[in-house]
Order: structure tokens, then sequence, then C-alpha cells
């Protein structure tokens, strides 16, 4: 009686490719599920923080408790859980032990003031907190908030040095930005946004060029304020960021070496 050998004919069954007449070969084939990318969702949240920062840099309309209550309202609908990072804990217990607090103040209507304001910050940072999930929504918000301080602050303050409106040499806008100190102070975490997208996003296309405007204006505009202090916070910045790359160049050598 003849006896049959397993062909090298291959069929591809639901448990991966197995020969005719034979066992299943071992090499099967795996379909491999790709994540999907991250994409950009506009949520109240988002919305009603943008707004708050148009307010809170151009001043150009009185809807600023509005808008942190639309990004409340956000939090509320949103499909996220909640985050409560340890800096927002800590403050909301320093509001909280201020709150208790009040009717030992000297001035308690002044204290109870005061106390409203953290708390009111308190929500604000809170919405901050919980706005960007993913990495689009924070890369877009970023962005967003550069345009905003590049339409007003940084406009208005080129502007004056173009007509030569200054202050003893010094320049800056409205506003609460009408300290050129302040201004120098303020702008210090924007650019440190811009050179963190500039680091972090491996895409070529608007956001990286918009990270890459801002690390070159928002430093010209430091200098134009005359700021000692935001000037030597500029160099402490440029050394550090110096320092990573040293040590990422020294890696790389190892590397290779």
């Amino acid at each position: 009686m003849r006896t049959l050998r397993p062909n090298s004919i291959q069929t591809g069954g639901p448990f991966g490719t197995q020969a005719l007449g034979g066992e299943a070969d071992p090499r099967r084939d795996h379909v491999v599920a790709r994540p999907k990318p991250d994409r950009f969702r506009l949520t109240a949240s988002f919305i009603g923080l943008v707004v708050y920062l148009w307010v809170i840099h151009s001043y150009k309309a009185p809807i600023a408790s509005y808008a942190i209550g639309l990004g409340l309202f956000g939090l509320l609908i949103q499909p996220f859980r909640l985050r409560l990072p340890l800096p927002l804990v800590f403050f909301g217990l320093f509001v909280l032990w201020a709150a208790v607090t009040v009717p030992m103040a000297a001035d308690p209507a002044v204290a109870w003031d005061s106390v409203i304001a953290f708390a009111k910050l308190w929500l604000i940072f809170l919405v901050a907190c919980n706005v960007a999930h993913t990495r689009p929504q924070l890369y877009v918000l970023i962005i967003v908030w550069l345009g905003i301080f590049a339409l007003y602050p940084v406009r208005g303050t080129f502007f004056n040095f173009m007509v030569g409106h200054q202050y003893f040499g010094r320049y800056a806008w409205n506003f609460i930005f009408q300290n050129p100190n302040d201004l120098a102070v303020l702008t210090l975490p924007i650019l440190a946004m811009s050179v963190a997208v500039l680091q972090g996003s491996s895409e070529k296309g608007w956001v990286r060029l918009s990270a890459l405007a801002g690390v070159i204006v928002l430093p010209a505009l430091i200098f134009l304020t005359q700021s000692r202090g935001g000037i030597l916070a500029l160099a402490t910045m440029g050394l550090l960021i110096l320092a990573q790359y040293r040590r990422q160049a020294r890696g790389l050598a190892v590397g290779l070496l």
C-alpha cells in the first residue's frame, strides 16, 4: 500500500498557513493590528480655554468667566477621566485651608475676596489640565496659544519698536503687557512651549514651522524689553538646551564607537 506524503500545496486556514495532508506550518500568517493614530478632537473644554486665552491677551470682550464655564461644562461631558495632578491637588488644599481660616484674618472681607480669586484660578487650572488628552490636541493648543500671543503683545511690541514708542529704551505693549519686565516673564513660558514642540514633533508641517517661528521671534521680543531678569532667564534656558543636546551628541558618539 502506497503511503501519501505531505505535498507542497499550501492553503490558508483560519489558524494560519497549513500544508495539505500534513501538519500546520509553524510560520503562520499573522495580521498585525496597527494602533490608530491620535486625532485632534474639538471639545467644549478646548473651545472654552481657547476663548479664555484670547480674552486675557486681547481684552476684547468681557466673556472670560463664560469661557471657563464652557470649559467646566465640557469636563462633565467628555469621555475621558478627570485629571487631578499633584500640584493641582496641593493648590486646592491651599485654597480650602485659606477659606477655613478667613474668620481669623485681620480683614475677613478682603481675605474672602482673595480666596474667591484663587478658587477661580484653581478652576482655570483644572480646565487647562484636562483639555488636551492626545498629542495633536496638545500641539494645536500650544500653536493656537502661540498665535494669540503673536497677534497681540508680540505684534504690538514690534509696532512700538518701529514707531519709536518706548520707555527709556524699553518696549512693551498694553494692559498686563505694558510693563517690560512682566512682558519678558510672560514670554518665557510661551518660548518654552515652542521649544518643546520643536523638539518633540517629528512631523514636518505647519506645527513645526509655527514652533520654529516662536523660537526665533520670542527671544528678540525679550531683548526689546531690556529686562535683565528676562535676558538672564533666556540665557539660562539656552544653556540648558545646549547641555541637553551635548549629552545627546555624546551618547551618539559613544554608540558609534
